[in-house]
């Protein structure tokens, strides 16, 4: 897209703001709404932060995050406040106003100019103006019927202005200019009060309007939607026995995703950077009594509080409602358990798993570090009928079986009333993967993997998942309870750390810093150690990368053992929409990168 002087102006705002980490801001009460400058019909709306809150938000994100590159950001972005791009500066805007990019149609390939408009929010119309344009341009400018315009320098381009007195209008084309002078519908009478809220909250919000996206896009979803399809059976055949199950459940999901794409009325992403850290949220309005209403119908919500009972120091925390969607969708994967359909064992597998899904299963907790241990919880209306076709689900299993799509070398021994823990009996189960089987033609879709690489993956494998897996499963008749450790030994220190309540998660300040930063209710709920996380990674893909770029791998930073930061990640599911959200905390941001980005960097760069 050929882009103008003015159009240049505007990019100006986008590189103070995207100079600037964006930070937490209130959300504006509904009365003094700036999205009743917007029409109602826009079908893309941008939504950009005041430009001076959001570098000094930047700024105090990065001291917290990224201490040496701070002062750099504050200065650089101090001298373009100051001196502007090109000549034109940024003045006469309010400080903690919004700055809006509005399509008044939805954007095609090629078009120039598009039909958009900038609304920005301002102290004095004339001061903006003024600052903005050139000599020539404020020379050239000529009043019209409720708007200025001029042309642009060099290329004959006209742009409009609009003084709407709190706010300016500054478009391409006149025929958007004279809409923006005329009284009309404005978006906040359209969107949700949650969305409009949420965006206008936000330091980077994107709204899309989903209704006019699938009017004029509907040839090109349709054909995705195909393509995908098509891509899909061509996988099928590199898929092994023991993921097959998890595969037809990729393709049963396309279909529904796509119908939720329909079925949405509007869709809204968010970036905010505070100081804390960085959130991204992302939500689909569902459209009332549509397919994917009804699938969500049953669909639950949790504030998770057990997760703060688990023992500190896994990689991993998990609560996930079960809804009768994910008991119909995942089968006996919501177990990890997975099994070669053609197998003997695989009708016993099934029925034990229905009996297992008629037992009140509500809610699951869960911590896990590698390799593999931790703890699970689950609460179900009959916990000992819900332990009993877990035990029958895996004696059911063969050799040719899995769990967590890894494929076991020999059949799960298991051995019911193995250990007791005060007045639990546990039954143990042991197993043993086959990891270069894994890895091979018939495993993971390794088909065309040299034979060196399947070699180190395996081994990069058994960090991860160790070579074996003990497990031990019981109910006190409340709940049940999962353990997986190495031995019996370990397994009793996990199991005192929830039980009794010594050294958990909850009593982590990092831990608790970053739940408060995620949904106070969810459908899935996820926290993850950042920094010990990619500790694991990079100790699995190390000797990958040694085998493959030894240059590389000789400046590659090892493994640190930094104090517990972490990421989180909630889902959000109701009949009147889908939520997804995302934050990470700026102590993980830090320590990830003093200790494997910083070291990469030239030195004095």
């Amino acid at each position: 897209m050929k882009h103008s002087q003015w159009m240049k102006a505007a990019a100006a705002v986008f590189v103070l703001t995207a100079a600037a980490p964006l930070a937490w801001t209130a959300p504006i009460p509904a009365e003094k709404s700036s999205l009743s400058w917007i029409p109602a019909d826009a079908p893309l709306v941008i939504h950009l932060n005041g430009v001076e809150s959001l570098r000094d938000h930047v700024v105090a994100f990065l001291k917290n995050a990224v201490p040496d590159r701070a002062e750099m950001v504050q200065e650089q972005s101090e001298k373009m406040l100051k001196e502007g791009i090109a000549g034109r500066k940024l003045r006469g805007l309010a400080k903690d106003g919004p700055i809006f990019v509005v399509f008044t149609e939805m954007p095609k390939p090629g078009e120039n100019p598009p039909h958009l408009a900038i609304i920005a929010a301002v102290t004095n119309y004339a001061d903006f103006r003024d600052n903005i344009l050139s000599d020539a341009e404020k020379k050239g400018l000529k009043p019209g019927d409720g708007y200025e315009s001029t042309v642009s320098d060099g290329n004959n381009e006209n742009v409009f202005f609009v003084d709407k007195k709190d706010y300016v209008v500054v478009t391409p084309l006149k025929e958007v200019a004279v809409a923006f002078t005329k009284k009309a519908a404005g978006l906040d009478g359209k969107i949700s009060k949650q969305q409009a809220a949420k965006l206008l909250s936000s330091d980077l919000g994107v709204y899309l309007s989903m209704d006019v996206f699938n009017k004029e896009y509907a040839n090109q979803i349709k054909s995705a939607h195909e393509a995908t399809d098509e891509q899909l059976k061509k996988l099928e055949e590199t898929v092994g026995k023991a993921q097959k199950a998890q595969f037809e459940l990729m393709k049963k999901m396309i279909g529904p995703i796509f119908q939720a794409v329909e079925d949405s009325k509007g869709a809204l992403v968010t970036l905010e950077v505070r100081p804390g850290g960085v959130a991204v949220h992302q939500q689909s309005e569902v459209r009332a009594g549509s397919p994917t209403a009804d699938l969500l119908k049953g669909s639950k919500q949790s504030a998770f509080t057990d997760l703060a009972k688990l023992p500190a120091g896994q990689v991993f925390y998990t609560g996930m409602e079960i809804s009768p969607v994910f008991l119909k969708s995942l089968g006996s994967m919501m177990l990890g358990l997975t099994a070669d359909p053609d197998s003997k064992g695989a009708k016993d597998m099934a029925a034990a798993f229905d009996a297992w899904s008629k037992t009140g299963a509500t809610e699951s907790i869960g911590a896990v570090s590698y390799p593999i241990s931790g703890v699970y919880v689950m609460k179900a209306a009959e916990p000992e009928k819900a332990v009993a076709a877990s035990i029958q689900m895996l004696k059911a299993m063969g050799a040719e079986g899995g769990f967590q799509n890894v494929y076991f070398k020999e059949k799960p021994t298991v051995k019911e009333k193995a250990e007791k823990y005060k007045d639990i009996d546990f039954t143990s189960i042991h197993m043993v993967f086959d990891l270069e089987k894994t890895m091979s033609a018939g495993g993971a879709g390794g088909k065309e993997m040299p034979e060196a690489m399947k070699k180190q993956m395996a081994e990069g494998m058994k960090k991860l998942m160790g070579e074996s897996l003990n497990s031990w499963i019981g109910t006190d008749g409340k709940e049940i309870v999962q353990v997986m450790a190495k031995d019996w030994k370990s397994a009793e220190k996990l199991l005192d750390q929830y039980f009794k309540g010594a050294d958990t998660a909850g009593a982590d300040k990092a831990f608790a810093a970053v739940r408060k930063e995620l949904p106070p209710e969810a459908t899935f709920l996820m926290q993850i150690d950042a920094v010990q996380y990619v500790a694991v990674i990079l100790d699995f893909v190390k000797p990958l990368i040694e085998a493959s770029a030894p240059p590389l791998a000789a400046k590659f930073p090892k493994p640190i053992k930094g104090t517990p930061a972490y990421l989180g990640v909630a889902v959000t599911l109701t009949p009147e929409r889908g939520g997804f959200d995302f934050f990470v905390s700026s102590d993980a941001v830090k320590q990830i990168y003093q200790g494997y980005i910083s070291p990469l960097l030239p030195p004095g760069n």
